[in-house]
């Protein structure tokens, strides 16, 4: 009897993560402003990395590949919407959309990529109205 994605997730936590963190994409000072933190330094935790591999798990258009756009996403976004803690960062490549979300630490001093997707122009449509708007690009 094969393990649902969530106990799949859960043992590979379990067996695989050390609580460690690494560096995905950093910030200039106007962007960390903009988005009220206090770090330019942005994260991804092993448990979310580990996360974030089972659940795109035989998804052959979103590859490790698509990590390495992450300081892009946060260099020229399309649209950032703040709701709570949390941020969502939508970019544009190749026209594709790209859709990360960026949970800020208590303190502000640490900001965290919780997950990376691809997402439709209906979602991008929907977002502005699920938070505070921080910036927007104009259509093109």
């Amino acid at each position: 009897m094969g393990l649902t994605k969530e106990q799949t997730a859960a043992r590979l936590r379990q067996e695989l993560a050390r609580g460690e963190t690494y560096p995905v994409a950093v910030m200039s000072p106007d962007r960390q402003a903009l988005l009220g933190v206090q770090t330019g330094t942005v994260l991804m935790s092993d448990n979310d990395a580990i996360k974030q591999a089972n659940s795109r798990r035989g998804d052959k258009n979103f590859t490790v590949e698509a990590y390495r756009e992450v300081q892009h996403v946060l260099d020229a976004p399309e649209l950032i919407v703040r709701e709570t803690d949390q941020m969502t960062v939508w970019f544009r490549r190749g026209g594709r959309l790209l859709v990360a979300v960026l949970q800020q630490t208590r303190t502000g001093q640490g900001l965290f990529l919780k997950s990376l997707r691809f997402g439709s122009n209906a979602d991008l449509g929907r977002a502005s109205g699920k938070g505070q708007v921080l910036q927007q690009r104009a259509a093109e």
